[in-house]
């Protein structure tokens, strides 16, 4: 995850989680995480061939922007698994396009229909999509 994410998040991790924060400026000894790295590349790439790389299932990418925008043109990720919400927010930063190199697929761990949040009430649902082999 990026900067942002890890100061809003980092307190809310779960023990299991081996975070990786990309960031030119949080310390590099930050003691809640795995490690500190300067970019998304050496991120994954500690992720997989790292002391604990046996012991990593799946590599999750919680942003920032810059870190959905090397993620989706990777060729190391092979599937997105996206939350679509139904509201619209004053913003400006976006997901990167991905329609051109991914397909929605459906999966059976991942309940393909709208949901609600109970405290906000905003509508969402979980999207699948895989990459498309060319």
């Amino acid at each position: 995850m990026g900067r942002n994410g890890w100061g809003k998040w980092k307190h809310k991790t779960h023990p299991s989680m081996a975070v990786v924060v990309t960031s030119q400026t949080v310390p590099q000894d930050e003691p809640d995480c795995l490690a500190v790295v300067r970019s998304f590349d050496e991120a994954i790439d500690l992720l997989q061939t790292g002391p604990n790389a046996h012991e990593i299932e799946s590599i999750y990418i919680l942003g920032g922007r810059q870190n959905y925008e090397h993620s989706v043109s990777n060729p190391r990720c092979t599937r997105l698994i996206l939350t679509r919400v139904y509201k619209e927010f004053e913003c400006d930063i976006f997901f990167p396009e991905y329609d051109h190199a991914f397909q929605k697929i459906s999966h059976p761990d991942i309940k393909d229909h709208i949901r609600k949040d109970p405290t906000t009430g905003i509508e969402f649902r979980f999207e699948v999509h895989e990459k498309i082999k060319s």
